[in-house]
């Protein structure tokens, strides 16, 4: 069994499993089967007091079944990494993990409004933030200050691998949403979210925070794709995911930018999870949507039991799990 075998197999002893989507196909260009990429979209995390203030009933949800998953995915990692000399498995938060936009007023300061809402998540956030986890957090729309907190410093708006030869992109997705409305500029605003400098740019993140947008939804929905097969025409890939068309133009400017050469482009944000790809020849590129958790804003009265997706990359294969309480 290759690794994403092994990943499905350590969900599935957390909650109930399934593959609700898988793309294998060699122009993903992401051939090494010790390399494994995993990533988990959405989780909204907020405080009692910011439940409260939304008018949600109860108080925050323990999220038990997330926490079995991180736990197990820090197994995992330990055994992928033990396995083969070079191994790699890296974990990924793909933005909108804390909600700091509903929890406290812009302008808020970042440490403090993060604060709270560990609190109310200690056992949580501890695994989460776990060194033995390793996890990168990506800023998205809803916790874009993210890095702002001491805590979180070293999260950032982007991340590409591997790291010698980049074929992936991994990103919450958001900029694909609402710069719909500003053509004019679109360029400025992806140099800003793909830049491979280190620096977030701090000149234009000002301007940036006053074009973000709230989510057009808060609920998550699951359908059973399995596998996909690439479209062979754009319009025929745009009009399966909403997003398709700026994150096609996002990767022809970002290989042109930086001369590289990325097939997939990984992100969050909408909460449907997909997978979308395109073939013309030698051209290729997935859009890999992962999804969203059952997030804390939805009512904490039991009816809809904890359930999320994950998103995983490894050896030419991209899948989105589902994973469910028993």
């Amino acid at each position: 069994m290759g690794l994403l075998d092994n990943l499905q197999n350590v969900l599935a002893s957390a909650g109930s499993t399934q593959v609700l989507a898988r793309l294998k196909h060699d122009k993903l260009n992401f051939s090494n089967e010790n390399d494994i990429r995993i990533m988990l979209p959405d989780m909204h995390l907020i405080s009692n007091r910011g439940r409260a203030a939304m008018g949600a009933t109860g108080p925050a949800p323990a999220h038990a079944l997330l926490l079995k998953v991180l736990q197990s995915l820090t197994k995992f990692r330990a055994d992928v990494k033990s396995a083969a000399d070079g191994s790699v498995c890296a974990v990924y938060f793909m933005g909108d993990t804390f909600d700091l936009w509903r929890e406290a007023p812009p302008g808020t300061d970042a440490s403090m409004t993060a604060g709270s809402i560990i609190q109310d998540h200690t056992a949580l956030l501890a695994a989460a933030c776990s060194p033995d986890l390793k996890a990168r957090f990506i800023c998205g729309n809803h916790d874009f200050s993210l890095h702002e907190a001491s805590a979180f410093g070293a999260s950032d708006r982007r991340y590409y691998f591997p790291p010698a030869a980049p074929t992936s992109l991994c990103l919450h997705g958001d900029v694909f949403d609402w710069i719909e409305d500003l053509p004019d500029r679109f360029q400025e605003i992806i140099v800003y979210y793909t830049s491979s400098f280190l620096s977030f740019l701090d000149h234009m993140k000002t301007d940036i925070a006053k074009l973000l947008k709230p989510d057009a939804s808060d609920t998550p929905t699951f359908e059973v794709a399995g596998e996909i097969v690439p479209c062979s025409s754009l319009t025929d890939a745009a009009a399966r995911h909403r997003l398709w068309n700026r994150a096609w133009q996002t990767r022809n400017l970002t290989n042109s930018n930086y001369g590289l050469g990325l097939r997939s482009i990984i992100i969050g944000h909408t909460h449907s999870p997909q997978i979308v790809a395109y073939e013309n020849g030698d051209d290729f590129l997935a859009l890999i949507d992962t999804g969203a958790w059952i997030q804390d804003t939805v009512s904490n009265d039991g009816v809809i039991p904890e359930q999320g997706t994950i998103g995983a990359l490894c050896g030419n294969e991209a899948r989105i799990f589902h994973v469910t309480s028993n």
